[in-house]
C-alpha cells in the first residue's frame, strides 16, 4: 500500500512538472514570409503552356511496348501496372519505381530536354514501352 502510494505522488508530480513546462515554453516562431524569386524569362503563355501528359501501362505477357509522347516541359505522370514484383526505371533519367501487384508504379516527370527514354523492368531487364519526348511546341 505504501509503495502504491509513492507511485501515485511521484507521477502526480511529473503531471505538475509538465504542465509547468509547457506553461513556461516559449510560443511556436511565426512563420516568415519569403519573397519569391522574380523569373528573368516571360512566363507561359496559352501557345506555350504545359500540359500533363497521363499514362498507364499494363504489363503483360504478350504486350507490345508502349509509347508515352510529350514535348519538352510537359509533365508525365506514368503509371505501370503488373501481377509481378518487379522495379521500374526510365533509363537516362534516373527514375525509379518499386512495382507490386497491390500498388503501380508511379512517376512525376517533367520533360526538360528531348529524346527517348526506354522504360524498363529492372529484375527482369525487360523494355516495356517508351518516353519519346519532343521539342518544345
Amino acid at each position: 500500500m505504501l509503495l502504491a502510494r509513492r507511485l501515485f505522488i511521484a507521477l502526480a508530480l511529473l503531471m505538475v512538472l509538465m504542465a509547468l513546462a509547457v506553461a513556461l515554453a516559449p510560443p511556436p516562431p511565426e512563420p516568415v514570409a519569403r519573397e519569391r524569386a522574380t523569373r528573368t524569362q516571360p512566363g507561359p503563355t496559352a501557345a506555350t503552356a504545359s500540359r500533363v501528359v497521363e499514362a498507364r501501362v499494363f504489363i503483360t505477357d504478350d504486350a507490345e511496348p508502349a509509347v508515352v509522347e510529350a514535348a519538352v516541359g510537359d509533365t508525365v505522370r506514368l503509371e505501370v501496372h503488373a501481377t509481378t514484383y518487379e522495379g521500374v526505371e526510365i533509363e537516362q533519367l534516373d527514375r525509379f519505381a518499386a512495382l507490386s501487384p497491390e500498388a503501380p508504379a508511379t512517376f512525376d516527370v517533367l520533360a526538360e530536354r528531348a529524346g527517348s527514354f526506354p522504360i524498363v523492368l529492372t529484375e527482369s531487364d525487360r523494355e516495356i514501352g517508351r518516353l519519346e519526348v519532343s521539342r518544345a511546341r
